[in-house]
This record gives structure tokens, C-alpha cells and sequence, in this order.
């Protein structure tokens, strides 16, 4: 009898030790997912936070840039309408030039900070098609129609940019042929880059 009465001890103690053992596991379990959940919605709302915020700097950049670059070539017409490119009136309007490639440039190192590389190399083109535009400009006096002419790669260049700084902000593509209102000239003739 007292053997079994023994066995009831030492079974209340162990189901007692397993019953804490059980609470002490169930409180570190309890206290590890909640953690882990914890840092789950922690990284989830980071990454949703990083991802608008990333959108909202692709945005704000791309009007930067596309603001800038009109500027630059409201400039470049200046320079180009002018007969006389060793006036006093030209060394003013590069002057104006100058200024506007100052901002142009800032735009630029904007959208480059926060862009993938296609929508870099984008810009890049649009770089070197305006410092070609400037050299042109300054080399004779050009007509409106002239001027429209040469400006032909940056309208549709710029469009292209719209188009993929739109695609990565997950906005519809405009699906323009040029940012030329005037230019009636098909997109095809100007191969198109993804935006990734």
C-alpha cells in the first residue's frame, strides 16, 4: 500500500513538474512567436514604407528632371534662334545656359540615386543627346522648324523616360511618341527601353 501510495506522490510531482515545465515552454514559445511576429510586421510595414517611399523619390525626381530639362532646352532655343553667337545677348543667354545645366545636372544626380539602371541609362542618354543639341546650337543660326528637328531624340527619349519612370512607380505608361506636343512622328522609329 505504501508503495502505491508512493507511486501517487511521485506521480502529482511529476505531472506537477511537467505541468510547470509545460507553463515555463509555453511562456518561451508564446514569448518567441511573438517576437517573430513582432519583427514580421516590423519588416512587412518597413518594406511597405521603403517601397513608397522609394516611389514617391521616383516620382518627385522624374518631374525634377523633366522640369529641368525643359529649361535647358527653352535655353538651347535662345541660343540657337540667335544670328550673332559672340553678342553680348549670346554671352548672356549661355549665361542663362549655364544656370540652367546647373539644375539640370542636380535633377539628374536626383533621378540616378533613385533609379534602376534602365531608367539610368535613360538619362543618360538624354544627357549626352542634350550636350549634342548645345554644340549644335551654337554652331548657326537655326530656323523654328530646324530647331524642332534636332530636338526630335530628346522629345521621344523623354517620353520613353515618362513612360518607364511611370512603369516603376506602378502608374499606367502614357504611351507617348514624344514629350513634343507638335511632333506627329511615330514612337517606332526610336527603339524603346524597360524601365528594369
Amino acid at each position: 500500500m505504501r508503495s502505491s501510495s508512493m507511486d501517487s506522490e511521485a506521480n502529482v510531482a511529476q505531472d506537477s513538474h511537467t505541468r510547470h515545465m509545460d507553463a515555463i515552454l509555453g511562456s518561451i514559445v508564446g514569448g518567441i512567436l511573438a517576437i517573430a511576429g513582432g519583427l514580421f510586421v516590423s519588416i512587412a510595414s518597413d518594406r511597405k514604407e521603403r517601397v513608397k517611399w522609394q516611389r514617391d523619390a521616383q516620382i518627385k525626381a522624374s518631374a525634377e528632371l523633366v522640369s529641368a530639362l525643359q529649361v535647358v532646352i527653352r535655353r538651347l532655343r535662345e541660343i540657337a534662334f540667335m544670328g550673332d553667337k559672340t553678342s553680348k545677348e549670346a554671352e548672356t543667354a549661355l549665361s542663362l545656359y549655364h544656370d540652367a545645366t546647373s539644375m539640370w545636372n542636380s535633377a539628374m544626380y536626383s533621378v540616378i540615386l533613385v533609379s534602376s539602371p534602365r531608367l539610368t541609362d535613360l538619362v543618360l542618354s538624354l544627357d549626352r543627346e542634350v550636350d549634342r543639341l548645345c554644340a549644335r546650337a551654337r554652331e548657326q543660326e537655326w530656323s523654328r522648324a530646324d530647331f524642332r528637328r534636332e530636338r526630335l531624340t530628346i522629345g521621344r527619349l523623354s517620353a520613353q523616360y515618362l513612360d518607364a519612370a511611370r512603369g516603376v512607380a506602378g502608374l499606367p505608361k502614357l504611351q507617348l511618341n514624344s514629350a513634343w506636343s507638335w511632333e506627329m512622328t511615330t514612337a517606332e522609329e526610336v527603339e524603346p527601353i524597360d524601365a528594369e
